[in-house]
């Protein structure tokens, strides 16, 4: 039985964590994480001399590119590693 005004039956205003909610924030958390990590590879890779001479359809090409071929070294060498 519910207590009256707390929906997790719970009158001190403590909750309980949904393990569902829990794997779903620990995969957005990695996701950013590893989002921010690519971002990072991507811009550390890039020659900045000639960022600003490309337009932007380039850049965006080049930095598809660039996050493409990282994203695929980093799941071969996850795949090395777990065989």
């Amino acid at each position: 039985m519910a207590i009256h005004g707390h929906p997790n039956g719970q009158a001190n205003g403590s909750r309980i964590a949904d393990p569902a909610v829990l794997v779903l924030q620990r995969a957005d958390d990695r996701f950013l994480r590893l989002k921010r990590e690519l971002h990072e590879q991507v811009i550390t890779a890039m020659d900045m001399s000639t960022i600003g001479k490309m337009t932007e359809d380039e850049l965006r090409a080049e930095v598809r590119r660039a996050a493409e071929e990282l994203t695929r070294l980093s799941t071969n060498l996850i795949l090395q590693r777990t065989m």
